[in-house]
């Protein structure tokens, strides 16, 4: 195992207080057989100094210091895998740092299990607190959330030609081993003697960031391998949105705004109701008010219904205004923070019920999942599309026929006025006109 050749890339972008750090613990493995290749993807603080500087003191021969303008990290890693002569590697962020068995503990589990990628515990430096659990491998668990790290070894044997995909911005690492597991058939093994000392930043790439984009970034991997593991995908995107559904819906609010003319909606007038996923909320509002807006929770949702009801005249009332889509008694919020408006200036009584009703998103098995209840709808549309178009072929054939009666009219008309207007017609004409009046 010591004559194993392990390439160890560190990529680097502005992290000129880390960058040491992580070099030394690379040089203090236990495993000392390491090709280095540090990556400087175009820094502009100190890090280029401080990385020359440290890299004096590399142990190994194997050391290579490359510098390319910014083009990210994605580009950066797959520019190291071009580089790799090791029969194994890993990638270092130069934020984070190795314990000096990470090594050969990885390499370990590697040989010792016939396995291609062997990853561990990542623990935070400051408080000793584990962030991500290295748990034994299994595909069900791994769809649903990622807990290998970019900081594992992989077998180079295993990479064939797979790279990182440089066409999303969050996810690359999981998108990454997704894919050798899924594709190249790789296997996974955890390793629990050894962990990544792996810094947690309020703003940094260790943070989710957007909760859009990062779903978004994990439903486009997902489908990358939709033909490979269908089944297991499935019942992967199922569970993730069943679970955040309940989790978004359960702390939102159903929010009424009002104002009257001139003024601005404001938090100042509102009222406030837990939101449910059936409601029906009863308020009274000023006389004075003339416009009402209502926010449906600050999530996208959609609903078989929303009803706005004046309770003196029992009288629904329209939305003048929506950002959502309103089909029919549907209305559908494909972006955040859902509002209607309402017109109320001409109910004296400003006593109001508001029903609405939302489609059920995350029970396949029900009659009213929203995919067969719009289903059922396109076919009840397509039936009445086809009458129309017999409708409309009937219409065809009829009005054809009209015109061509109407032609054989105008010639008839034509063939009649050149007969009484010619000579051979007006000189019989005239004669009997002439014996009638001698009678």
């Amino acid at each position: 195992m010591s004559e194993t050749l392990v390439s160890v890339l560190v990529t680097c972008y502005n992290h000129e207080k880390y960058i040491e750090q992580c070099l030394r613990s690379i040089f203090n493995q236990t495993h000392k057989n390491i090709e280095l290749i540090v990556l400087n993807d175009g820094s502009t603080d100190n890090s280029g100094q401080v990385i020359k500087e440290t890299l004096k003191d590399s142990p190994y021969n194997k050391t290579h210091y490359f510098v390319h303008d910014n083009s990210g990290v994605v580009r950066t890693r797959n520019k190291g895998l071009q580089l790799i002569n090791g029969d194994f590697f890993l990638f270092v962020d130069s934020d984070d740092y190795l314990e000096e068995n990470y090594v050969s503990e990885l390499l370990h589990s590697l040989e010792n299990n016939d396995a291609d990628i062997a990853y561990c515990n990542l623990v935070n430096p400051e408080n000793g607190a584990v962030v991500v659990q290295a748990r034994d491998f299994d595909l069900n668990t791994f769809l649903v959330g990622n807990y290998i790290s970019s900081t594992s070894l992989v077998r180079t044997s295993v990479l064939g030609d797979v790279k990182y995909d440089d066409s999303i911005k969050q996810l690359e690492d999981y998108d990454f081993f997704l894919n050798l597991v899924l594709v190249r058939n790789a296997k996974p093994i955890a390793n629990h003697s050894t962990f990544l000392n792996y810094r947690v930043f309020d703003v940094s790439r260790s943070a989710r960031g957007d909760l859009l984009k990062f779903y978004e970034a994990y439903i486009y991997i997902l489908n990358k391998y939709q033909t490979i593991a269908s089944d297991e995908i499935e019942r992967a995107i199922g569970i993730h949105f069943d679970k955040n559904i309940n989790l978004a819906f359960e702390n939102q609010y159903v929010k009424i705004y009002y104002i009257t003319d001139g003024e601005n909606f404001s938090e100042d007038k509102v009222l406030k109701f837990k939101f449910e996923e059936n409601g029906c909320v009863l308020f009274n509002l000023p006389e004075e008010v003339t416009t009402v807006r209502v926010d449906l929770s600050e999530l996208p949702s959609f609903y078989k219904r929303v009803a706005l009801i004046n309770q003196e005249s029992d009288t629904e009332i329209l939305p003048s205004y929506s950002n959502g889509d309103i089909i029919g008694n549907y209305v559908m919020f494909k972006g955040y923070d859902p509002q209607l408006i309402y017109d109320v200036s001409t109910s004296s009584q400003k006593t109001f019920k508001l029903v609405y009703e939302m489609f059920n998103v995350d029970d396949i098995n029900r009659d009213d999942y929203i995919a067969k209840t719009l289903s059922q709808d396109l076919l009840h549309l397509q039936k009445q599309v086809k009458e129309l178009e017999s409708y409309r072929i009937n219409y065809k054939q009829v009005n054809d026929e009209r015109h061509y009666y109407k032609q054989e009219l105008e010639k008839m008309i034509v063939a009649y006025n050149s007969v009484t207007h010619s000579r051979r017609w007006i000189i019989p004409t005239a004669i009997i006109n002439f014996f009638r009046r001698k009678k």
